[in-house]
């Protein structure tokens, strides 16, 4: 059917002698759609010519005035720094060492000289000198104690009796030296009637003469020989005596040194340390080796930092030099600090190259923080120079030109730039020191401006 031929209504063909009616027309629906869209086109136009005319208006009168970065030329103070990294470290502590117990040992196995920890200082408590750090288990030493006290007062006793058992024998042998002397000038006074005697009487009296002139002789060579007998077995129970009483002087030694008191004033610090198959911190219980260390006390009005400088920056340090001291760990808090040691030889590090060696410097806390603590990582800016009251400008507003480097900056001059040659002094890396070419108060661009703006170059 022809397209203009469906608005046309169709009715049933007429009976037979029935006139035929005329076809009705249907007049077309209107169609919304049409209407939406010549809407949404009239929006989209008017969006786009407003569009079109906020951008025109942010465009800028001349095609080279676009904004550059600036910055104000002004009157301050300029340094120049170099930075060191460091630590905390206390030039005043005191490590805590396990006592070396002194004294003969029974057996290998004896217990007298273990050193086992009773009592011992929570980390990071705060002690005064004389304070007790730690105490190992005593139990053992104070019975060796106690028997090498009852040992010493038996060997006393000893030797007071062998000395009262020595008169005793001296007094003994002087009464029988007296009785031989008393025997033999009796014999002698009787020898002396042998001229009024018969000669049997007479051969008597020279036999009995000489029986006791032997006996005497005898006992008078026994008594030398009887006091060096009884003088050496004194002598045994002195030399006894004097080990008792060494023994003695070092089992109260080993008994005070089981006994470790805080040598000066500080903080008490536990490092960690193998025990067994884990790294920890000694506690109540554990078993010390003599000699090792264990617990170090360190004076915290003592702290400094120890820092190293790179072997090409150290002919920049002097002694005395101002330093400001950060610390990572309170990034809020500057302290002032100075040099006060330089090292006398370069040490290199492990993982570094052995041609790159550094210098070990020490630096003093002008004023101390109570929160520091030794081992904090700090960074220090020490002060090579610094000027006051000099004109300033950023290090990013200078240029340079030509194989001679001449530096020179651009200053702001009504709508355009002019370039002006500096004399640049002491600098950093933030700002430099304008000598001359600028004036406090004028604007210079960070960064190059177009050609077509820039009045002229004055060099």
């Amino acid at each position: 059917m022809p397209l203009r031929m469906r608005n046309l209504l169709v009715r049933p063909a007429p009976e037979q002698g029935e006139p035929t009616p005329l076809p009705v027309v249907v007049p077309p629906r209107p169609r919304r759609w049409r209407r939406w869209l010549a809407l949404l086109a009239v929006i989209a136009s008017a969006l786009g010519a407003a569009y079109w005319q906020s951008a025109s208006s942010k465009k800028p009168a001349r095609p080279g005035a676009a904004p550059l970065r600036t910055a104000r030329v002004t009157t301050g103070k300029v340094e120049q720094t170099l930075r060191l990294g460091g630590m905390t470290v206390a030039d005043k502590s005191a490590l805590i060492v396990a006592a070396r117990l002194s004294g003969s040992r029974r057996s290998r196995s004896t217990p007298d000289f273990e050193m086992v920890i009773e009592k011992i200082v929570q980390d990071g408590t705060r002690v005064r000198k004389g304070d007790i750090l730690a105490e190992f288990d005593r139990q053992h030493m104070l019975l060796r104690l106690d028997d090498y006290r009852a040992s010493v007062v038996q060997h006393e006793n000893n030797i007071k009796i062998m000395y009262a058992r020595l008169n005793v024998r001296r007094t003994q042998q002087e009464q029988r030296i007296r009785a031989a002397k008393g025997a033999l000038d009796k014999a002698l006074l009787n020898l002396k009637t042998a001229p009024v005697r018969s000669a049997i009487q007479t051969e008597r009296f020279r036999l009995a003469a000489e029986e006791a002139r032997s006996r005497y002789d005898e006992y008078v060579e026994q008594s030398k020989y009887l006091d060096l007998s009884e003088l050496a077995s004194i002598r045994y129970y002195e030399l006894d005596y004097e080990v008792s009483k060494l023994e003695l002087r070092r089992a109260e030694a080993n008994v005070e040194k089981m006994v470790i008191r805080s040598p000066i004033d500080g903080l008490a610090v536990i490092p960690s340390s193998p025990r067994g198959t884990e790294m920890r911190q000694i506690q109540q219980g554990d078993q010390i080796r003599p000699g090792e260390t264990f617990m170090q006390v360190v004076d915290l009005s003592s702290l400094i930092v120890s820092a190293s400088v790179n072997q090409v920056d150290v002919d920049s340090i002097r002694l005395g030099q101002r330093a400001r001291i950060r610390v990572d760990a309170f990034p809020d808090i500057e302290l002032p600090g100075k040099v006060v040691s330089v090292g006398a030889y370069a040490r290199g590090s492990g993982w570094r190259r052995s041609y790159v060696t550094s210098i070990p410097v020490r630096l003093k806390f002008d004023r101390l923080d109570p929160r520091l603590l030794p081992n904090f990582s700090v960074s220090a800016d020490v002060i090579i120079q610094e000027k006051e009251g000099v004109t300033l400008v950023p290090k990013e507003c200078l240029f340079e030109s030509g194989e001679a480097q001449k530096r020179f900056v651009y200053v702001r001059k009504g709508d355009g730039w002019e370039r002006r040659a500096v004399e640049i002094g002491l600098d950093n890396n933030l700002v430099a020191e304008v000598v001359s070419g600028v004036q406090e108060g004028e604007t210079v661009a960070a960064e190059a401006p177009p050609a077509s703006l820039v009045a002229a170059a004055i060099e």
